[in-house]
Parts: structure tokens; sequence; C-alpha cells
């Protein structure tokens, strides 16, 4: 029987994303699939929680669950998380900690979980999360959030994330980061290629393939 949920403390929504077994096409592509419709407010809340306590509330679940449940975050068609960060409807504190809540997603599952391998390249033997976090930031929305009051100090945040992820000690989030990068180059080309430079001379002991893929983002020039 398809559920309709509108209201669900942390636990319950977590159950709902991420306690499924993994299908291919996922459950939530299915004709009368499951569907979270609740609040904006809500709904970025609970990501926040999610993403601050990932390590600890994700570990049950196997990389396969982890990235399906993610997929499902991240689908403007499936479910509408990542849009109530850009939401006029939610307070700009509570969509700031949704955002900032990103680092440690990265931080305590992506830099853990992924395999050491270039996406961009198609190394083998990826892991299950890589492709999750090369391409998060081609769907994170705040970028084409042009209307907001908030808007200039919400990128700020963004780049400063992006900025974070590039120091962890993890090639797939930082191939991740550049990729992020490369898609903000357009409207802050100055600071993108500061932020870059910025990592090539503090990390020069970066594999060669990823130092390339820097410098190609560095124009915006990635695929």
């Amino acid at each position: 029987m398809r559920q309709i949920l509108r209201e669900a403390g942390i636990e319950e929504w977590i159950e709902f994303v991420f306690a499924r077994p993994v299908e291919k096409p996922a459950w939530f592509w299915e004709t009368g699939a499951d569907r979270w419709e609740g609040s904006p407010g809500l709904t970025a809340e609970l990501v926040a929680e999610t993403f601050e306590r990932c390590g600890e509330i994700l570990e049950p679940f196997d990389d396969e669950q982890v990235n399906q449940g993610l997929s499902m975050l991240i689908n403007a068609g499936t479910s509408p998380a990542l849009a109530s960060l850009v939401s006029p409807h939610v307070a700009w504190p509570i969509r700031a900690r949704a955002m900032e809540s990103v680092r440690v997603l990265f931080e305590d599952v992506f830099a853990v979980r992924c395999s050491n391998t270039l996406g961009h390249l198609q190394e083998e033997a990826p892991g299950p999360l890589n492709s999750m976090a090369y391409l998060w930031w081609d769907v994170f929305p705040v970028r084409f959030d042009t209307d907001s009051p908030e808007r200039e100090i919400t990128h700020d945040l963004v780049l400063g994330l992006l900025d974070g992820v590039l120091e962890l000690r993890s090639d797939a989030c930082r191939e991740s980061a550049l990729h992020g990068l490369a898609r903000w180059q357009g409207l802050y080309p100055e600071r993108v290629q500061e932020s870059i430079d910025r990592f090539i001379w503090a990390h020069r002991e970066i594999r060669t393939p990823l130092r390339n893929y820097a410098y190609a983002a560095r124009q915006g020039d990635v695929p």
C-alpha cells in the first residue's frame, strides 16, 4: 500500500529513505511509489540532521543502500529534499544549517566509503558511492538560486563548502570539489582560480591525473 509521509521524526525519516532493498530501477521510480510530502521547513531540518549525524545514523546501511537513499533525496522528480535548501518558505538559518551539513556528509560518508578512484577517468573498481560524490554539485540546487535575498551569502557559503571538501584526504572528494568549483567558474572566476591554485600549491603530492583535472577545473573546462 502506498505511503504518503508528511510528518516524521529523524528515525522514521531515515527508515523511509534508506531502509529499503536495493533495486534497479530504484523503488522511488515505480508508479505509485511511497512519497515524502512534508513541508519545506521540516524537510530542510531533516536533511540537516541526516547529514550532521550521517556517520552514526547511516552506519547500519551498506553502500548500495546509502547510494540509493541519497539518489532519492537529490532527485527533484522523487523528493523535494534539496529543493528545500532554496525554498523561500524556509527561514535562512535552517537553509544555512542544511547546506553546512553537506560538509559532514563528505567528511563522514564519502571520504570514508568512496574508493580512491577518479570518476572522470572511469578508473576501475569505483565504489557504489563514487558517482554520487562526483556528480553531487551538478544537482545541488544552490548555484541556480539567483533571486534569493540571501544570494550572495548563500553562494559564499557553498564556495566555502567546496574549499573544505577540497582539503579532505580523498581523491574522490577532491575530484568532486574540483568538479563543483568548475561549475561555479563562470560566476566567480577569480575566486575559483584562487581556490584551485591554493590547493595545487599546498598539495604537490597529488597524483598527476588529479592535478591535470584541477588545471582544467580552474578554467571551468571539465565534462
